[in-house]
């Protein structure tokens, strides 16, 4: 079992956590509600499911979920569990239906149980009806609007009330059935749920799981949203499920895989609907394949084309359509005009192409390791999967290599939004065997904003004037180089993606880009017009939340779409990727749309519990093999620790804290020789083993300031400081910055980019300056390991988080320097 995830990484074990209770659940009798723990929103099922599922029961619905919609969301009725979805309408009917969608109907008073006045006259109150209308419908006042409603006036009239264009689903002239209106009602059920208070989540299911709460076994499936995020429905067969046409209580009916539309309303969810598509085989002749657009002829002559989903596998294979033998993956130029091939469809994209070529007896099938090979933009991340923006996910393991920079690494070190190749031994396999960090591609070199002059379509050029640039929470005037762009990417009015034929209409918006290098060029990777004046914040996200698409800072609601630019620590990421309790530079426009959304210094958050080094400031209690015992004051019997970007007072115990040192530990005594300092062979360390002991009566050690730099537990570096300033731990700050120059002579380093926590807003805050930093008594650590002193020239332009201790009159005294 697991959880699939977003933006904390302590889901995790969260996850495990849940794994184990569900194991061990015979043995309790109650347990926390899973709220509690649930890595994602918890959406209930109904109080009392017995009163939807009796409005529910249509027993004529022919396998047409449509029907449930409407019916469900009260336009339309069943009355003794009969739609009569073949029965056509009235004028009337159709009008009281249409009113229903638009959620005024609680609005309408019934006079002497005449209910059709008020819906004529709410409607025509609405706009649905003109007063022309009005009369003529009024004409024969036993009977308003009895004649027969047409698909041209039923798609006007709902049109009116929903203020979305409805299309013909029929002839224009043809009358309407009731399922036909269940249809029309259907196609625009993102905007009639709106109006009638509905949250409508749509996603993809991802997980199902049983989890014990209260003592009841309950069932929680994980919807991917199409919206970014993911969300639990916990049921406890109090969720009324549609699919194929039916209705029932078990959710477990849904499967991986399958879409699904959740309607939730006053704190339950009152229903959801499949929308289970299966993959279908085509077969035919392949003509070409150019773009995302493969074309084929059927075997009866007719050219056919498909478009193809970004991750198509494409499979060759031996013998012939329906008797197929071994296979092997190709690329797309190894595909042969007019060969046979079968194409996997789903959601009208090709996910799979297997092409046929004849058996040759002489072949063995080998297929050499790692021969499939898989692309994508990382999503999420753990030490067991890898998700990508597609939502597919991939296992990782202990056993997977993972290389950056040609380096072996771990998983810590791929980054949301970080493109990556991932390579597996079979083609069925799901678990990577080795994964390789393609770089920086997806980095956000600059960040832009300016206003729309003109695009050059042949160039594939933006001109944008009066550009300003993002550094830090500030803009300042941009560089001219940055008034003409290459567009790589998208253009967004919203949510809505801008075809660069309708550019020259936004002339004179302003726009927001991010910027990449491509071949030392800035490119466009994405961009984002903003709509009204600018509202800018910076501070603290609070909330993310993912069914609504919305984030709390500053005490205000701010949208975020899939045009939203969003950047996470200098990489673009999606939706997904928004974090709470980081601080983050937000802009919007007057609508409260987010244009921009810029998160630094995430891994230093409250939530990021997997940030691999800690850093230990105490005296030297005692040593032993391979393993040092801290201590503080001894009449106060505490230390110090830093897990994040603050300081933690720790009491001390007998034993803790007992940190683990290698052979590979730098020990390094800064003090030595009046600040010359000196390396102390881990050898002759370990000779001053229990130096606490009262028998010790010459100890080396014993009771000297240290700090301690720990990655996973295990100690990079051991430093031993000047024991004077020991109360004066929370005057030592952190900051992060990207490292500029290197003065090997005055050991030092000219940092900017800088961001300093401030420890009151509980965020970093970005500084509009440049910073000299004395590197001479730091522990350098990169990795697992502390970074030479003759390599230190090769930090230039690496980011970097520092511990220091201010100093006004010269450069600031560094105590620790990691290496992100």
């Amino acid at each position: 079992m697991y959880f699939l995830q977003t933006n904390k990484k302590e889901k995790t074990y969260i996850g495990l956590f849940l794994s184990l209770i569900i194991i061990f659940s015979s043995a309790v009798t109650s347990w926390a509600a899973y709220d509690e723990v649930s890595s994602y929103p918890v959406y209930r099922g109904l109080i009392n499911p017995q009163e939807n599922m009796k409005k529910l029961n249509i027993t004529d619905a022919n396998g047409d979920s449509r029907l449930y919609f409407a019916v469900g969301l009260g336009l339309m009725s069943a009355p003794n569990s009969k739609f009569n979805p073949s029965h056509t309408m009235s004028e009337m009917e159709a009008l009281a239906a249409i009113v229903n969608a638009t959620g005024m109907e609680t609005q309408i008073e019934i006079a002497n149980g005449n209910w059709k006045t008020g819906y004529i006259e709410m409607a025509t109150s609405l706009g649905i009806i003109t007063e022309e209308e009005q009369t003529l419908g009024l004409s024969a006042p036993d009977a308003p609007f009895s004649n027969l409603i047409t698909a041209e006036k039923f798609n006007r009239w709902l049109s009116s009330a929903i203020k979305v264009q409805s299309a013909y689903t029929a002839d224009p002239d043809n009358t309407v059935t009731r399922s036909n209106a269940a249809s029309a009602f259907y196609n625009n059920k993102e905007k009639i749920a709106e109006l009638k208070g509905y949250t409508l989540i749509k996603g993809e299911i991802v997980d199902q799981k049983t989890v014990t709460e209260d003592s009841k076994n309950k069932q929680v499936t994980t919807i991917k949203q199409d919206a970014g995020g993911f969300i639990n429905l916990l049921s406890e067969n109090n969720i009324p499920v549609i699919k194929d046409g039916n209705l029932s209580r078990d959710i477990t009916l849904l499967s991986k895989g399958e879409r699904a539309n959740i309607y939730y309303k006053d704190s339950q969810t009152q229903f959801t609907i499949s929308e289970y598509i299966n993959f279908q085989n085509t077969s035919g002749i392949f003509q070409s394949l150019t773009g995302d657009t493969i074309t084929i002829t059927d075997f009866e002559g007719k050219i056919k084309t498909y478009k193809t989903h970004p991750d198509m596998v494409i499979l060759e294979a031996e013998g012939e359509i329906g008797n197929k033998g071994k296979t092997r993956p190709i690329q797309a130029k190894d595909l042969i005009f007019n060969q046979d091939v079968e194409l996997a469809v789903k959601n009208n994209l090709v996910h799979e192409i297997t092409s046929y070529i004849p058996r040759d007896s002489d072949l063995d099938g080998y297929i050499p390791p790692e021969s499939r090979l898989i692309t994508g933009v990382v999503l999420d991340v753990t030490q067991n999967y890898i998700t990508f923006t597609d939502s597919k996910m991939y296992i990782i393991n202990s056993d997977t290599f993972i290389l950056k920079d040609s380096v072996l690494s771990d998983y810590r070190d791929i980054k949301e939004g970080d493109r990556v190749k991932l390579f597996f031994d079979d083609i069925y396999s799901i678990t990577a065997t080795r994964v390789e960090v393609e770089g920086q591609q997806r980095q956000a070199d600059t960040i832009i904003k300016g206003t729309i002059d003109s695009y050059s379509s042949g160039r594939g050029e933006l001109v944008i004037k009066s550009v300003s640039q993002l550094n830090g929470d500030r803009w300042v005037e941009a560089d001219k180089s940055y008034t003409k762009l290459k567009l790589n990417g998208t253009v967004y009015d919203g949510n809505k993606k801008v075809t660069t034929s309708k550019l020259k209409d936004y002339k004179d918006q302003e726009i927001y880009a991010l910027l990449a290098k491509n071949q030392n060029n800035p490119t466009i990777e994405k961009a984002n017009i903003r709509r009204g004046a600018a509202v800018s914040f910076s501070e603290e996200i609070s909330k993310v939340d993912f069914p609504g698409s919305y984030l709390n800072i500053e005490t205000n609601l701010i949208n975020f779409t899939e045009g939203t630019l969003i950047v996470k620590d200098g990489r673009i990421v999606t939706t997904g990727n928004l974090q709470e309790k980081v601080g983050a530079y937000v802009e919007s426009g007057t609508n409260k749309n987010a244009s921009l959304i810029v998160m630094s210094n995430t891994q230093y958050s409250k939530d990021a519990t997997d940030y691999p080094y800690k850093i230990y400031r105490g005296t030297v209690q005692d040593i032993f093999d391979y393993s040092i015992l801290l201590n503080n004051d001894k009449s106060q019997r505490h230390y110090y620790l830093m897990t994040g970007a603050k300081w933690d007072t720790v009491r001390a115990t007998k034993d803790s804290p007992r940190i683990a040192y290698t052979d590979n530990t730098v020990i390094y005594d800064s003090d030595f020789n009046k600040g010359q300092g000196k390396v102390i062979e881990v050898r002759d360390f370990r000779d001053s083993k229990y130096e606490g002991s009262k028998y010790d009566i010459t100890p080396n050690y014993f009771d000297r300031q240290v700090y301690v730099v720990t990655r996973d537990d295990v100690a990079v570096s051991i430093n031993f400081l000047s024991q004077t300033g020991y109360t004066e731990v929370n005057t030592q700050n952190v900051m992060t910055a990207k490292v500029a120059e290197f003065n090997e002579e005055a050991r030092t380093f000219t940092v900017k980019e800088v961001s300093k926590y401030n420890a009151l807003r509980g965020i970093f805050v970005s500084q509009q300056t440049t910073e000299v930093i004395d590197i001479s008594k730091a522990s350098i650590i990169k990795g697992s390991n502390e970074v030479p002193k003759r390599a230190l020239g090769e930090l230039v332009d690496k980011k970097v988080k520092i511990v220091y201790k201010q100093n006004t009159t010269k450069a600031n005294n560094a105590i620790a320097v990691i290496v992100e």
